[in-house]
Parts: structure tokens; C-alpha cells; sequence
């Protein structure tokens, strides 16, 4: 399965929800390919939170247009 979602997705009220982390760590060591994908630079929180948890972070200019599915689509299953 791949899961990707918004840096915004994680926030309550402006900082990362350690509990909303936590599905996507766990989604991660079950094997399935994790990804955090904005337009913009990799947030600040990010390395941090998700250090050696297998999440992944990826600038994706115009991500909203599905680009980023159908390239992983088309790759390796090792790679987002």
C-alpha cells in the first residue's frame, strides 16, 4: 500500500500531532511505502519526527495533479 499525505495533515494547531506520526511510523515498519509530499521544503519538524522510521519526505512541484501515484505506480515497489 502506499499512503501520502500533507505536511498540514499532521498539524493541530500548528505543530505535528505525535499521535497522527505515530499511524504513519507504524503503517511504515508494517511495510508499506510512506510518504510526506509538498510543494514546498521539507518542514523543520520533519527530520526529527520521523528519524530512521522508514516516512519519508518529497518535494513534489504540482503534486496535487495525481503525478506523484503514477510515477510510483511505474517504479520499483522499492522506491516512492
Amino acid at each position: 500500500m502506499l499512503i501520502v499525505t500533507s505536511p498540514s495533515a499532521l498539524l493541530i494547531n500548528g505543530d505535528p500531532d505525535p499521535s497522527i506520526a505515530q499511524v504513519l511510523i507504524e503503517a511504515a515498519q508494517n511495510n508499506h511505502k510512506v510518504g510526506i509530499v509538498s510543494n514546498n521544503a521539507k518542514p523543520g519538524w520533519f527530520d526529527e519526527l520521523f528519524a530512521e522510521t522508514g516516512v519519508i519526505f518529497k518535494q513534489e512541484l504540482g503534486r496535487q495533479n495525481g503525478g506523484i501515484a503514477y510515477s510510483h505506480a511505474s517504479r520499483s515497489p522499492n522506491t516512492i
